[in-house]
């Protein structure tokens, strides 16, 4: 009986025992059960969708429309869907909390531009491009680039350049002052930087970037986990990683899990952070425990947004594993 084999080379002679898997007989149309993913998260006032509602979304530009442009859940839907655009994706909102602070971050620059090129400035892996001329000032250069970002509405954050005070001033300095568009503690894992992409930058002037910090505040998902009703969702992406939403969404998919339920399913999520603040962050008492039903990835040294990195391995792993569950994942290509 001839085999044929996917993997193993017709022409192989080397003895020994080799097998392959074949899951092709298991790919015939159709799943019976379709195959479901959410996205929970903030929108903002601009959006249009009714909070604790899912939404069907097939565009980034219908994202943006339902839930804000710049907003968590805007972004996190068009990470997913540049990694798949076919599994029927919804996004529920939430509100932010009203006691929510949004985190902010200071750009301090000084000095005057002697060498002109373009600024490529990096927030949560989306590029900001904007012109430097010769002789332009601190305080130039920083309207500059409150402008810039402020005239890209996709962006998480708005800027501001206040008037620099008489002594920044003479010594040559200015600042930009950035503020997430929604408030909670997830604002303070935005990335930024410089020529992420190894771009020339002008010379003359220093840049130095702070980090985003003094965000505070996250939703209780309690609302959420209510809204999802009896509805089947295989995948859910959840942009928050503090202990008191993590344990909820935890003891949730697992009382899905169980036998009087029977609609098993995974959360996904992402932490940001430096390496010694992950492994804080991995102990029980940090994290809240190691759960069966969420994977959460680090985003250490990423440029992108956790939530966003976060929706993009849901966003794989719901695309292969709605051919074939028993699939290993660890191999996919982002």
């Amino acid at each position: 009986m001839t085999i044929s084999f996917n993997e193993v080379p017709g022409a192989w002679r080397v003895p020994g025992y080799v097998a392959e898997f074949d899951s092709s007989r298991a790919q015939q149309g159709a799943g019976i059960i379709e195959y479901k993913a959410l996205l929970v998260g903030l929108m903002l006032p601009s959006g249009t969708a009714e909070p604790l509602t899912p939404y069907l979304i097939t565009s980034a530009a219908r994202a943006e429309q339902l839930f804000g442009a710049g907003s968590q859940l805007a972004l996190m839907a068009a990470a997913w869907l540049q990694n798949n655009g076919s599994t029927a994706l919804r996004a529920m909102a939430v509100k932010a909390d009203s006691s929510a602070v949004p985190a902010t971050a200071t750009i301090s620059l000084s000095g005057a531009i002697v060498q002109a090129a373009p600024v490529n400035l990096y927030i949560g892996g989306m590029r900001v491009r904007f012109a430097a001329a010769v002789g332009q000032t601190a305080a130039e250069l920083a309207r500059a680039a409150a402008a810039a970002i402020n005239g890209e509405p996709g962006l998480p954050v708005t800027a501001l350049a206040p008037e620099p005070s008489a002594e920044a001033a003479e010594s040559g300095a200015a600042t930009v002052v950035l503020t997430a568009k929604n408030g909670g503690e997830a604002g303070n894992e935005l990335d930024l930087r410089l020529a992420y992409n190894g771009e020339a930058m002008p010379q003359g002037v220093t840049w130095t970037l702070g980090r985003f910090s003094g965000g505070a505040g996250n939703p209780d998902s309690g609302d959420l986990i209510a809204a999802l009703g009896d509805i089947w969702y295989h995948i859910i992406v959840l942009p928050w990683t503090d202990k008191a939403n993590l344990r909820a969404w935890e003891d949730e998919l697992v009382r899905r899990f169980g036998p009087m339920v029977g609609m098993d399913g995974v959360a996904f999520c992402a932490r940001g952070g430096t390496l010694s603040e992950l492994v804080t962050f991995g102990s029980v008492d940090e994290s809240g425990g190691n759960f069966a039903h969420i994977c959460i990835m680090e985003s250490s040294g990423s440029p992108d947004i956790p939530a966003c990195r976060a929706a993009r391995v849901a966003a794989k792993v719901a695309y292969y594993g709605a051919m074939d569950p028993a699939r290993p994942f660890q191999s996919l290509d982002l």
